[in-house]
Order: structure tokens, then C-alpha cells, then sequence
């Protein structure tokens, strides 16, 4: 297998992990984006090893200038400056995530959203904490163990299972630096419109971005409790209320509560707004027929 002109790229073989599916994943984007061909080879032997361009999670060495990307050594292969340790994802990313995303930002966010909790899974450090006994997240961790095989298969078995959730890691990352690259543009656009805006308690956002790009936009905005934008369908206006921070649901001010779970006339009556037309039970949506009358939901709520 090394006759040929393919980059070979190695992990350790039997069972496998986010670190290494999603370690294995960027770099098969970086040299797909460069126009290189490449293998996969899942072993321990250090004949192997030595041999290979890329390794990865596997021969007790950290060295990107050689592309070597373990971190199981004694002492690890350090630390982010949060305290999260880095694992196989995380530092093949460190090297190759921002020529894979083209921009230094986006591959920031990635590693937040997902190198970071994938790196601290894999080296068994708790990075939050559970409101309801017995019910957690599902992790990708916990999808990657739906793909184990039986014990007793032989090791072709866990390769197919590795490829297919490379496969996997490949398409959400790339999904994910395409929403993370408009998301940043939104946020810009949505700190343009409250630097703008006479009143800092809601902005309005002309463009259907759609709930959670809008209230992912104001959440570096702490001023801003709405936000109205067009829905998606139905030519109506949603207000939302911001979040108090990106790991909370709880919005920052709820709507008033005898709004919640109001909908058509009722709504409308205790409101006092001729569209109104939905309010959830949570508090943390309204719906208006009208651009206007959306606007007046949100100073209304902001008053209260």
C-alpha cells in the first residue's frame, strides 16, 4: 500500500472514537481540498506507523510539523487555555481546521462547538451538568457506539463501521462551517441594526434567517430582549426573546405569562393588539399577522 501515490493516513484499529472519526474526517477534507489522494490504515504497528504521512490518535506522539497527532503520551498533548485537554480532533484541527474552513473564525467555532466537547468526552472531563436526573445529551459518542459491531466479528467489521461514520463526520462538518460561516455573517448584520436602533430592547431584522439564527445573533447583543423578524411561511412576523446565554434555553424576559398559550381573539384581547396572533406556553415566542403589531408585542412586553 505504499507504492503508490496515496497520502496514507493511520489510526489505531478495533474500537474507535469522535476523536479519531472526526480527526479522520478533517483531514480527509483538507487533502481532498488540496486535490490528494489517500488511504485509511487502522493498526498498532509501528512499522506502519513510521511509515505513514498522517497519524493520528495513535504512536505516543505529538508533532504537527511531522503530522503526528496523539495525545495519549504521558502529560498529554496540552491543554486549550479553558482547561480543555486536547484529544486527536482537536489537534489535527489546531493544524488543519482553518485551511479546511478558509477563514480563522469559522474554524474558532467549530472547534468550540464541537473539537472542545468531543476532545473533553474523549479524555473523560465533565463539561456540564444535567437539570433532570437520569436524562443527558446524546453525544456523537453515543451514536458512535450504536455502530459498534459484535465482539466477536473480525476487524474488517470495524472498519466498515469507522468508514461509514467518517463519512458521517465528513458531511456534518461540512454542513457545519457552511451554517457557521452565514451565522457569523447574520450576527454582523444584527450588530449593525442595534447600532443603529434608537431603542436597544429589540431590534428588527427584515430578512427570514429564520428562530435560531436570530436568537444566536442577539446573544452577544445583552441589551436586546426581541427580536422581530419575518416568519418563514404565511407572510406573519415572529418576536422571540433572546436567551440569557448560548449554553441556556431561559430567555432573558419571557412574554407576560397571561399571554402564554393565548392564541387568535383571546390573544388579542388581553394583549391589546388587533394580530396578534400565538403565543407559546413557554413565553418565548409571539406571532403577529402584521410587521407593526409584532413590533408593539415586543414594546408591550418590554413595559410589563
Amino acid at each position: 500500500m505504499f507504492w503508490n501515490n496515496n497520502k496514507i493516513l493511520v489510526t489505531h484499529n478495533g474500537g474507535f472514537h469522535s476523536d479519531d472519526i472526526f480527526a479522520c474526517a478533517t483531514l480527509q477534507l483538507y487533502l481532498e481540498s488540496i486535490g490528494e489522494d489517500y488511504e485509511v490504515v487502522r493498526t498498532r504497528d509501528e512499522n506502519v506507523i513510521k511509515k505513514a504521512h498522517y497519524v493520528f490518535d495513535v504512536g505516543g506522539i505529538y508533532d504537527p510539523e511531522k503530522n503526528r497527532f496523539d495525545h495519549h503520551q504521558k502529560g498529554g498533548a496540552g491543554v486549550r487555555e479553558n482547561g480543555v485537554p486536547f484529544a486527536a480532533f482537536g489537534l489535527v484541527w489546531k493544524t488543519f481546521g482553518e485551511r479546511v474552513c478558509r477563514d480563522a473564525q469559522t474554524a474558532e467555532e467549530i472547534d468550540r462547538k464541537f473539537a472542545q466537547p468531543i476532545d473533553a468526552n474523549d479524555n473523560g472531563i465533565d463539561i456540564y451538568k444535567t437539570n433532570i436526573e437520569g436524562v443527558s445529551p446524546v453525544t456523537f459518542q453515543d451514536i458512535a457506539g450504536l455502530y459498534y459491531p459484535a465482539e466477536d466479528v473480525k476487524d474488517i467489521e470495524y472498519y466498515r463501521a469507522f468508514n461509514e461514520l467518517v463519512l458521517l463526520a465528513k458531511r456534518i462538518l461540512q454542513k457545519s462551517i457552511l451554517k457557521t460561516k452565514k451565522q457569523i455573517e447574520i450576527n454582523n448584520h444584527m450588530r449593525e441594526l442595534f447600532e443603529k436602533s434608537e431603542g436597544k430592547n429589540f431590534i428588527v431584522v427584515e430578512k427570514n434567517y429564520g428562530r435560531f439564527a436570530v436568537t444566536m445573533g442577539a446573544i452577544n447583543l445583552p441589551e436586546v430582549l426581541y427580536v422581530v423578524y419575518p416568519a418563514k411561511v404565511g407572510g406573519e412576523w415572529n418576536v422571540v426573546a433572546t436567551r440569557k446565554n448560548i449554553e441556556s434555553m431561559e430567555s432573558k424576559k419571557p412574554f407576560p405569562s397571561d399571554w402564554a398559550g393565548l392564541s387568535g381573539e383571546d390573544l388579542q384581547k388581553v394583549a391589546g393588539v388587533a394580530t396578534a396572533k400565538f403565543c407559546h406556553n413557554s413565553g418565548f415566542l409571539c406571532v403577529a399577522k402584521e410587521k407593526q403589531d409584532a413590533i408593539e408585542l415586543a414594546n408591550l412586553a418590554i413595559k410589563r
